[in-house]
């Protein structure tokens, strides 16, 4: 189909129903996938339309490759703020044990405002709830993680530590942030 989307004057009271019902004078598409036909409305607003899956076994694939790096994402944070949160001390003392006595660098309370911030992208990274666009709150949870890698990394070269750990999560963010990009 090219040229404009169609637009009618129909009013919002006659778009109000759904695709394909009776009286309802909305112009639809039907789009087969995955072997079930789907009729969309083409006045409808954009979250009544519903999620637009990807097409065939490739997409499921991808699809179920990205819910596992939001899973790895959520558990690592999770894991590392609640350190940050509630063994602090021990968390102090391995650090200063492997730099060999050098200071940590970071006081109780900034711990945990990073282990706040954390946890705020390690809930938002696997909420499943859809917003237009799609994926926005995991688009934004999965950046604020990559943001906070870079962090991390910075924070380890400067203590001439290695920063492996903190590139190889911004990388799985990344990901994340790439296949959940809408298209």
């Amino acid at each position: 189909m090219s040229g404009p989307p169609f637009r009618s004057s129909l009013s919002p009271n006659e778009r109000a129903g759904p695709a394909g019902a009776v009286g309802s004078r909305c112009p639809e598409i039907h789009r087969k996938t995955q072997g079930e036909e789907r009729s969309l409305c083409l006045e409808a607003p954009l979250f009544m339309m519903g999620p637009v899956p990807r097409a065939g076994k490739a997409g499921q694939t991808m699809n179920g490759l990205l819910w596992i790096a939001q899973i790895v994402l959520a558990g690592v944070f999770l894991f590392t703020a609640g350190s940050k949160l509630f063994a602090y001390q021990n968390l102090v003392n391995i650090v200063e044990t492997r730099s060999k006595g050098r200071p940590i660098g970071m006081s109780r309370w900034q711990a945990a405002v990073v282990a706040l911030a954390e946890i705020g992208g390690a809930v938002g990274v696997v909420t499943p709830i859809e917003l237009e666009p799609r994926h926005l709150i995991i688009l934004l949870a999965a950046g604020w993680l990559a943001l906070i890698m870079v962090g991390a990394g910075i924070y380890h070269l400067r203590r001439t530590e290695s920063a492996a750990p903190s590139i190889s999560i911004f990388l799985l963010a990344l990901f994340v942030i790439v296949g959940r990009w809408p298209r």
